[in-house]
């Protein structure tokens, strides 16, 4: 959109340099406007040597949707059904049961006192008890930081809420550090001596015990990134073996709409011919 605002200006003669004075700002917008496609509507303000161009876009119209066209409410997800209301058709399922992606729900026919039938357009809302699964894989070893042996004292002073730069004597990939902190009365000074010690990367037998909240946890966040709900109702863990490696699998359950449109509706508004 840059570029092509600044390609139109270039065409209007308005570039990089030249007088803003003389720029007629009710010409330009409309000008603006006529050259890019996309754009509803464009405004123009100068502030002091500065150009500034705001640019509305079209929004695109809604599909076209026939009212009249008989077709039927089908799930977008695999779940239990806990809510049904149906406006226009014939419930398919009901409260309770176990339906499957792609699986009608409000059959596009209504059924009349007498027994007969026409087609409508059905119409309604769904919602069903989802359930969305993630896995994380355990690793019989961990990485863990521990102490080389090699250490370094350092000092600093606070005053006043403001502390001095500790001074670094020695670079570590991986360190920690130890506060000890004396206060001199009344004058409110703290004194730090800190011990910084080298750490290095370690590798470890680990127990699937000792994996098992972390190894959760993964689980669910895999789960949760591929549910289509962010609050879930309830979560179970299973442990299992797969390909001799042991796997915990979190699942989660929440409540969606499962109906999104008719089926037919991405047929309508194409115009013939098309495909």
């Amino acid at each position: 959109m840059l570029f092509a605002v600044l390609a139109v200006l270039e065409e209007k003669g308005i570039k990089k340099g030249c007088p803003l004075s003389r720029i007629n700002i009710d010409e330009t917008e409309n000008f603006l406007s006529s050259r890019i496609e996309s754009s509803m509507y464009c405004l123009l303000d100068v502030e002091g040597c500065r150009l500034y161009v705001t640019v509305i876009e079209r929004e695109s119209a809604p599909p076209v949707v026939d009212l009249n066209q008989p077709v039927d409410l089908v799930s977008e997800y695999d779940g239990v059904l806990t809510r049904l209301l149906t406006v226009s058709g014939t419930p398919a399922v009901n409260v309770g049961d176990r339906i499957s992606k792609g699986q009608v729900i409000i059959s596009g026919v209504r059924t009349y006192n007498d027994g007969t039938t026409a087609p409508v357009r059905a119409m309604g809302e769904a919602w069903a008890t989802v359930e969305c699964t993630g896995e994380a894989v355990f690793s019989e070893t961990k990485t863990v930081l521990e102490e080389t042996g090699d250490f370094y004292y350092t000092t600093y002073i606070g005053l006043w809420g403001y502390d001095s730069i500790p001074k670094e004597k020695k670079k570590y990939e991986f360190s920690k550090f130890e506060d000890e902190v004396f206060r001199l009365f009344p004058l409110g000074i703290r004194v730090v001596r800190r011990r910084v010690a080298e750490l290095k990367e370690r590798t470890v037998s680990a127990s699937i015990e000792e994996s098992l909240p972390a190894l959760r946890e993964e689980a669910l966040r895999n789960a949760l990134k591929n549910a289509p709900f962010k609050q879930y109702d309830r979560v179970e863990y299973v442990t299992f073996k797969r390909d001799n490696k042991t796997v915990v699998r979190a699942i989660i359950y929440g409540d969606v709409n499962i109906i999104g449109l008719n089926e037919g509706d991405k047929e309508f508004g194409k115009k013939d011919g098309e495909n």
